[in-house]
């Protein structure tokens, strides 16, 4: 299986909104608070250390996981897995499938195996 980069753009008004829905939700924070946070560290961080990366992505995926982008993708990742099924995918690690749905929502399940990290993903 191919090594495929992709880039989540999310716009930053979505960043602050999910944060601000986060912070004040699970963390009890004050609004005045949650702006002081994201101004100081999380619209650096993500102007700093997170947009550089795009350049390197093989695929932008430009609104997120809400268009049709992430389909292309799932059921790209699905075709490349039914292929896989029962070849190695590694030095003593063995590729299982499961049944699946046609829905595109994607979690992550590990590969069978005893000491690999790996992972690959499934839909549900």
């Amino acid at each position: 299986m191919a090594s495929v980069k992709i880039f989540v753009e999310c716009d930053p008004d979505v960043r602050l909104a999910r944060r601000v829905i986060r912070d004040s939700t699970e963390r009890n924070l004050s609004l005045e608070h949650i702006f002081d946070q994201y101004v100081r560290f999380g619209k650096p961080a993500a102007e700093i250390a997170i947009q550089p990366t795009k350049v390197l992505a093989d695929i932008i995926l430009p609104r997120g996981a809400e268009g049709p982008g992430i389909e292309l993708i799932a059921h790209g990742v699905l075709d490349d897995l039914k292929q896989l099924k029962g070849k190695k995918a590694g030095p003593g690690h063995t590729l299982a499938l499961y049944p699946t749905t046609t829905t595109t929502t994607l979690k992550e399940a590990d590969l069978v195996g005893t000491t690999s990290s790996l992972a690959y993903y499934e839909t549900v």
